[in-house]
């Protein structure tokens, strides 16, 4: 029998609880990584863990028929979770559900944004499923490409899906220059851990950097045959490879300040340590993709 690691007790219990929708539902976020680490890879990633006590749950914006399961409001309502006091919750439902609220465990959803960018979109329904709001956030959408199933190892074992690696490195360069400061502030955490996630993946070995290239190279072949509302994965890549520069030319200086607090405190790297990494491993990325940006032809890397 595995032994299960403590940190992952709660992420278990939590996917217990969503597990009748297992198929309906998409883990990303900071767990992603972590999961990819542990049971996506043969060789142990170099980095340490980003870990988190946060599940970003992303549902299609379709929305989940029950069927003929109980509703997941119903579930986590059985499992002793309630909607977060202090989260934005709408007339359809709570975005955002907690147990524990001491020990940081929760679950928020999250539903593709369509439209033009909002720096605070309101919660929406997820059809289907009374009680229960989604918050929209652009780049989502891209993540359903492709995404990989994991097993995690333990009694009892846990599967759960996740983005393929390329989407979450694409989703992650795309989306944190558009996340702000909260109100007063100069700089959002959220934006530093997606850079501290970036940087884990990008030295995460050869093996993880061709099976990103794989992805990528893979979701651009496919571009031609997507439906017109599906994300273009050559357009994430263009957008990537820009904020990646933005980060070199000092455009983000906020964002990689936070970036770099947080791995210092993570890794025990002194600032300046953990700066250079920091920008060494995006400028690795920035390589990485650069190849796959428009109107460059896609690069044969067999």
């Amino acid at each position: 029998m595995s032994a299960i690691r403590d940190d992952e007790v709660q992420l278990r219990r939590l996917l217990g609880v969503l597990s009748p929708y297992a198929r309906d539902v998409l883990l990303i976020g900071g767990w992603v990584p972590t999961l990819y680490a542990r049971y996506g890879s043969d060789a142990p990633w170099p980095t340490r863990n980003s870990l988190t006590l946060e599940l970003d749950v992303a549902v299609p914006g379709s929305g989940i028929t029950a069927a003929h399961r109980p509703l997941l409001a119903e579930l986590m309502t059985a499992a002793g979770l309630i909607p977060h006091p202090n989260a934005p919750i709408s007339p359809a439902g709570a975005p955002v559900w907690v147990g524990d609220i001491t020990s940081g465990a929760m679950i928020e959803f999250l539903m593709p944004h369509r439209g033009p960018h909002r720096a605070k979109p309101a919660a929406q329904a997820v059809i289907g499923q009374r009680g229960i709001a989604a918050l929209p956030l652009h780049g989502v959408a891209l993540l359903w490409r492709a995404p990989r199933w994991l097993e995690l190892s333990g009694t009892p074992a846990i599967h759960v899906r996740v983005p393929a690696l390329g989407m979450y490195v694409l989703n992650k360069a795309t989306t944190f220059a558009q996340r702000v400061p909260p109100t007063g502030e100069r700089r959002n955490p959220k934006q530093g851990k997606d850079l501290v996630y970036l940087h884990d993946c990008a030295l995460a070995g050869s093996a993880v950097v061709q099976a990103i290239i794989q992805d990528i190279a893979a979701g651009c072949d496919e571009d031609a045959q997507q439906q017109p509302d599906i994300p273009r994965v050559s357009d994430a890549v263009n957008k990537a490879v820009s904020h990646l520069e933005g980060i070199a030319d000092g455009r983000f200086a906020p964002a990689m300040e936070e970036a770099t607090l947080l791995l210092s405190e993570r890794d025990d790297l002194s600032a300046t340590a953990a700066r250079a990494k920091l920008r060494g491993a995006l400028d690795d990325l920035h390589d990485i993709l650069a190849p796959f940006r428009s109107p460059a032809p896609i690069v044969d890397w067999d």
